[in-house]
């Protein structure tokens, strides 16, 4: 869907992002170049994979798995924590990261994108310590308090 993400496709991208994880993100964007609607997402598999051939057999059974399963559950969590999901091609998406190595093909966004005088970015693991985790959100939380934007990412799923 060139032009951007539209606010009812939001967790059709964080569904499909759920279920290839980082390893297929330069699959999403290129899923989200070639579509021009979202007609994909009421697609069986054998047209899937003609449409869309840079689609792995695997990629497309874990697509088909979660689609029904989860897009509600998908569109709950993102309400509930009022998180945005800014797609590549979204006015939104910030234009230094277009032009970064191997850009992310979508952004969770809790706040705002507005351009801000300092921003930070917060990297770790993904085994953190519940400890870790605390400390690092207690440190988001007085940065972002103080009109730093917070700049995180590569989880599987928003840990807010």
């Amino acid at each position: 869907m060139k032009g951007g993400v539209a606010m009812e496709h939001q967790s059709i991208w964080a569904t499909i992002h759920k279920a290839w994880g980082i390893k297929g993100h330069k699959y999403l964007l290129k899923l989200m170049e070639q579509s021009q609607d979202m007609d994909f997402w009421s697609m069986p598999a054998e047209i899937l994979k003609k449409r869309y051939p840079f689609l792995t057999e695997e990629m497309v059974t874990q697509y088909m798995c979660l689609r029904d399963k989860t897009a509600l559950e998908q569109v709950a969590y993102l309400d509930k924590h009022r998180i945005k999901v800014i797609g590549f091609y979204d006015q939104q998406y910030p234009e230094m990261l277009r032009h970064i190595y191997n850009p992310p093909a979508i952004l969770y966004c809790k706040g705002s994108l507005a351009k801000a005088n300092l921003s930070i970015a917060m990297v770790g693991s993904r085994r953190c310590t519940p400890y870790g985790r605390q400390v690092s959100a207690q440190i988001a939380e007085q940065l972002s308090l103080n009109n730093v934007q917070v700049i995180s990412g590569l989880l599987t799923r928003p840990v807010i």
